[in-house]
């Protein structure tokens, strides 16, 4: 019985040491509908898309390198595309005209105001939150 003890300790110290680590959740499926809600409405709605079809959109988009360590301005660029997957290609439009003019603040009525604007004052130094 002691031998037993002898080569079972060790296995549970090593398990109560790696009991404080905190494993950092996965969120590619989460990055991944995002891309998928907005990867349509800007690459069909755009009258010049930055990527050739909605698959090469979605791919590039769910594994550029950006998402690899998350931050609260990652937080806003998600909400962001939810919010510009639900958007029509009239109001995608308003949106696309708004940022080349420079002016980020959109009209108020403008369904995504809100989200750029909390793009606007991120921090990238606070915590990644999942978006609503």
């Amino acid at each position: 019985m002691p031998n037993v003890e002898r080569r079972i300790l060790p296995i549970l110290l090593l398990l109560a040491s790696c009991s404080d680590r905190q494993i950092e959740p996965d969120y590619s499926e989460l990055i991944a509908d995002a891309c998928m809600s907005s990867c349509p409405v800007t690459t069909e709605c755009s009258p010049d898309p930055y990527y050739s079809s909605v698959e090469e959109c979605i791919t590039k988009c769910s594994t550029a390198e950006t998402w690899d360590v998350l931050n609260q301005c990652d937080t806003r660029v998600l909400e962001g595309f939810l919010c510009v997957g639900r958007l029509e290609c009239e109001q995608y439009e308003v949106y696309l005209m708004s940022l080349e003019n420079g002016d980020l603040t959109p009209p108020a009525d403008y369904e995504c105001t809100e989200h750029i604007i909390a793009l606007q004052n991120c921090d990238p130094d606070q915590p990644f939150e999942e978006p609503e």
